[in-house]
């Protein structure tokens, strides 16, 4: 071979090829082609760096090719953190469908109406149904959580029925889905879109 041939090879010049091989032999610290005016040979040192040289390159190509392959193939263990009645109801029933999709992917579902720091406590994936605090972490809206008031109809009789939300502020309530430590609140939309809150002065809190 020669440095013609191999720099037409790679699409460079003889003399930019040329500086790379003489860069080369200096940082190994020997010389590694024997150069005549007709031909170019490896010399040992040059046959052995270029035997260790091909097998680097091979596991280099392996290792690209594996790491490709975790974004072809999920595998590895899933930590979710979740409220009970939302695990229980809308996230468990699929676990089986998942696990059949991604054979090489094991789960540990966590209950916990509690808000947790995920970072610290190590889950992957924590579903809430609140507004997320101001965090670094990367939000998705699954979608809507509408709540509906009730009440007893002996509590309507003794109390009457509240003609607007606004008449629910100093009412005996049990406020639920409370899901972090905030203020206890109602919060209403109308057709509009016009939003109100209402600050319940709850008995019982769940």
């Amino acid at each position: 071979g020669s440095f013609t041939q191999a720099a037409e090879v790679l699409g460079v010049s003889r003399s930019v090829l040329s500086k790379h091989v003489s860069r080369l032999e200096a940082s190994a610290g020997v010389q590694l082609l024997n150069r005549t005016t007709r031909r170019l040979s490896l010399t040992e040192g040059g046959a052995l760096f270029y035997q260790n040289s091909v097998r680097g390159l091979q596991t280099l190509e392996e290792a690209i090719e594996e790491v490709k392959s975790l974004n072809q193939e999920p595998r590895g263990h899933l930590r979710i953190n979740m409220p009970m009645s939302f695990g229980i109801l809308h996230v468990a029933p699929w676990i089986p469908e998942f696990l059949a999709k991604y054979p090489h992917v094991s789960v540990d579902m966590r209950f916990d109406d509690r808000e947790v720091e995920m970072i610290e406590a190590g889950f992957d994936v924590s579903i809430r149904i609140m507004d997320l605090q101001e965090s670094s972490l990367t939000a998705r809206r699954l979608g809507p959580c509408h709540h509906v008031v009730v009440a007893s109809p002996l509590y309507l009789n003794r109390l009457g029925c509240p003609e607007s939300p606004s008449a629910l502020a100093g009412q005996h309530c049990i406020a639920s889905f409370r899901y972090q430590d905030s203020a206890l609140e109602w919060r209403f939309e109308d057709e509009t879109g016009q939003q109100l809150t209402v600050p319940l002065s709850a008995t019982i809190t769940a």
